[in-house]
């Protein structure tokens, strides 16, 4: 009777771990909406710059985008199933730049600060 139960549950186990695995992975995996916003600032001055594009990529590839107002601010809803992504931001005249986000909140501020492409390097 034991000799049944043991070769029961690696095959239980087995399947458990296919389930997980398929329910992470898949396309019916359940996301959550956050809000994602802040300001996107030229290094140095602290003027906001506008018309920046700015791309939130989850760590497992969900993304959203939006563009900044004249003053630089953004705010978009993401949907992912991870906590964990990156805010990117492109502008014309400027270095491409990207911060971390960790959603332990709804809500998350993310400002990125842009350096001019023609600034020399800080040593």
């Amino acid at each position: 009777m034991g000799h049944r139960v043991s070769r029961g549950v690696p095959a239980c186990l087995a399947l458990l771990l296919v389930s997980l695995f398929a329910g992470a992975c898949g396309e019916d995996a359940p996301t959550e909406a956050y809000e994602v916003s802040g300001y996107v600032t030229e290094l140095g001055s602290g003027e906001g710059v506008g018309r920046a594009t700015v791309t939130f990529t989850s760590d497992t590839r969900y993304t959203a985008e939006t563009r900044t107002g004249g003053d630089g601010f953004y705010e978009m809803v993401v949907e992912t199933d991870s906590l964990f992504g990156q805010v990117s931001v492109e502008a014309e005249g400027f270095e491409p730049a990207e911060a971390s986000v960790f959603f332990d909140q709804r809500t998350r501020r993310v400002d990125v600060g842009l350096k001019p492409d023609d600034a020399p390097d800080a040593e």
